[in-house]
């Protein structure tokens, strides 16, 4: 089951490297967006890749061009779990997703009356109500 935001409008701005979300507001669209969590295995990936490319250019220069290759094709199976699927990063993810939620929540106001989710600019505070429902009718 997938994630349902509290707002209409909602944008997942993840990548492997890390973790940025977009929450609008359900009636102008105005965005608030959580600031970029990096995700931790992927520098540790791109360390160990790094690693790998280098022992294989010096094990090239030394003409053991196979071995280089065994090392830097090791070095990529070892970093293949820093991407989108790995369980690690899912759950990095998700702990984003909830940090990034409970922050979005208090950059905006719920209405009682149409229960939409609006940024400052479409919030009648003297209503307590969205600029929609603080009309009247």
């Amino acid at each position: 089951m997938g994630f349902q935001s509290f707002t209409k409008n909602f944008t997942d701005n993840s990548t492997e490297a890390g973790f940025a979300f977009s929450f609008g507001c359900d009636i102008c669209g105005r965005e608030w967006k959580s600031d970029f969590v990096e995700f931790k295995e992927y520098k540790k990936a791109g360390l160990i890749k790094g690693i790998g490319q280098a022992a294989s250019i010096a094990a090239s220069f030394l003409g053991k061009y196979s071995a280089g290759y065994s090392i830097e094709r090791g070095a990529d199976a070892m970093t293949q779990g820093a991407h989108s699927q790995s369980p690690e990063w899912r759950k990095a993810h998700d702990d984003a997703l909830a940090a990034a939620t409970a922050k979005a929540k208090d950059e905006f106001h719920r209405c009682a009356g149409c229960k939409k989710w609006v940024c400052g600019e479409c919030w009648e505070t003297k209503k307590n109500k969205c600029v929609d429902c603080a009309q009247p009718k």
